[in-house]
């Protein structure tokens, strides 16, 4: 860990604080212009390591954005476009959260899975506390496309059921909901091999096909645990569910910040294929 410099600090209230959205706007337009306010700022606040992830996110959002624009004629549109539109509004704000609580917008803490991403050199499951602007997060050592897992790790494995929960989808948002996440997948898919995943062709696209069918099977977890959510009996239930994905997204960030980075960095020394 390196300590963060004054020069740092001084830029959250000047950058990222300024720009972070305090409240839910449950609306994917909301979400996308908060996306494009906080992407300059990411680096200067020490978060330079959240940038592939608030990238990709952003794309996806604005592609949201375009088809729930389109006329219910178009065979592109959604079919619960207004579902589309609260459900990705609220989804975002979980990842606006932690930002809040990482430049201490709010008193709360910075959810167990998010740690990896926002501090990848000291993330400890089960610490009492973090202090904002006590460490910076950033590592050398991480490749951008373990960056972008840990990101999606945290937001689909410990936010999605929750955002679907908060939203009260129902069943028929299923078809809407793996378009959603599909265009995601696709999204991924280009920007990983093109830009964020070292080493050969050959050896990209292998580990994006990993990547690809890794979050298509989050996807499908998420949804179900959703649907669990929304069905709990009490409070007691729900905080059981809660536990669980709590656990299961931490276990997932470390595999993915150990295993994955040697994987990426191993793929990266690969020859190429004449």
């Amino acid at each position: 860990m390196v300590a963060i410099t004054q020069e740092t600090s001084e830029a959250f209230p000047l950058g990222l604080r300024d720009v972070i959205p305090v409240e839910i706007h449950a609306h994917a337009t909301d979400a996308h212009d908060a996306m494009l306010r906080v992407e300059p700022h990411l680096a200067a606040a020490g978060l330079g390591h959240v940038v592939p992830f608030n990238n990709i996110y952003r794309e996806l959002t604005g592609r949201v954005v375009e088809t729930i624009g389109l006329d219910s004629s178009d065979p592109r549109a959604f079919r619960y476009p207004d579902v589309v539109d609260r459900t990705v509004g609220i989804f975002a704000d979980y990842y606006f959260k932690q930002l809040r609580a990482y430049t201490g917008l709010t008193d709360e803490k910075i959810d167990p899975a998010w740690q990896y991403l926002l501090y990848p050199d000291g993330a400890d499951y089960g610490e009492s506390e973090i202090r904002p602007h006590a460490e910076r997060a950033e590592s050398k050592e991480t490749p951008k496309g373990i960056q972008f897992l840990l990101g999606m790790n945290a937001h689909i494995n410990y936010d999605l059921a929750q955002a679907l929960r908060d939203s009260k989808v129902e069943e028929t948002y299923y078809q809407d909901y793996r378009r959603v996440i599909g265009m995601l997948i696709g999204i991924t898919a280009r920007e990983l091999a093109s830009a964020y995943v070292p080493g050969p062709e050959w050896s990209r696209w292998a580990a994006v096909r990993t990547t690809v069918a890794t979050i298509a099977h989050w996807r499908e977890k998420a949804w179900r645990s959703g649907k669990r959510l929304m069905g709990a009996e009490d409070v007691l239930a729900s905080q059981g569910i809660m536990d669980c994905l709590d656990r299961n997204s931490v276990r997932t960030g470390r595999r993915i910040a150990t295993l994955g980075s040697a994987a990426l960095t191993g793929i990266s020394r690969l020859p190429s294929r004449e």
